[in-house]
């Protein structure tokens, strides 16, 4: 006689195991797309963020993270190189660096 397998255990497992590798690698940080107006104050009618990236641990072990953000503002996609390290800074400072922190911000202009 054959097997039966509980399949919806096995994809209740699978998205535990993805719940709990995303937690502990820290990439959803839901307080970023809550508190964005908060964080970059005079940065948030330009551009908003959309993806958090894993990039690695450094020799602290802290958690390297890279942030995605969007604009419709094509000049400001220009400008925005200026303005990059005070973004880095604005949201290190925010959320700390002890466990992770965030090294680059790329953006993307839509339409």
């Amino acid at each position: 006689m054959g097997r039966y397998y509980n399949f919806f255990s096995i994809s209740e497992k699978f998205t535990s195991s993805l719940s709990n590798e995303i937690k502990k690698r820290n990439l959803y940080d839901d307080r970023i797309f809550k508190n964005w107006k908060y964080i970059v104050d005079d940065f948030a009618d330009k551009v908003s963020p959309y993806k958090i990236t894993y990039y690695g641990i450094d020799k602290n072990n802290v958690k390297q993270k890279i942030l995605y953000l969007s604009t419709e503002d094509r000049m400001f996609a220009t400008e925005f190189l200026f303005y990059k390290k005070q973004l880095l800074e604005k949201l290190n400072l925010y959320f700390g660096e002890d466990k992770s922190k965030f090294i680059d911000l790329k953006i993307k202009v839509i339409s």
